[in-house]
């Protein structure tokens, strides 16, 4: 693929995940808990965001192998990270702003950009580092 098309196809699968796992920690958030505000408020947040990282993260890799955007697994590990980060900065900053209407944009938005960079770091990878010809020369 080239390389600015297999960026934009991981930006497109970051912005997709991203907004499917904004949506499901809010779905997840909402169910019912019987624990005490305080527990429900501080445990489930913590339940629930890595667990849905990992699993959105699978989706990344998923969808960017069925796009094409090869090697698949470093852009959707590295890719997720930076989403992440990403994310948690920006909604940070929109909690100070007090912004709330802003989070459904800002999370698909660190996703797309996450995985745009991701990918384009990961353009020239080919699966060929530190392999070298059979004469010990490294390979070109």
């Amino acid at each position: 693929m080239i390389c600015g098309m297999k960026v934009i196809a991981a930006a497109v699968v970051g912005a997709a995940c991203g907004a499917g796992w904004y949506f499901s920690l809010m779905a997840a958030l909402e169910l019912p808990c019987s624990y005490g505000p305080f527990a429900c408020s501080v445990s489930r947040p913590l339940l629930y965001v890595p667990v849905l990282v990992v699993l959105w993260g699978v989706a990344a890799w998923g969808l960017l192998w069925l796009a094409r955007v090869r090697p698949a697994w470093p852009v959707a590990l590295a890719g997720v990270a930076i989403m992440a980060a990403l994310a948690f900065a920006l909604v940070l900053v929109l909690l100070v702003l007090l912004r709330w209407w802003a989070l459904p944009v800002v999370v698909p938005f660190a996703g797309a950009v996450g995985h745009g960079l991701a990918a384009k770091a990961t353009a020239g990878y080919r699966g060929q580092l530190g392999r070298r010809r059979p004469d010990g020369a490294p390979a070109a």
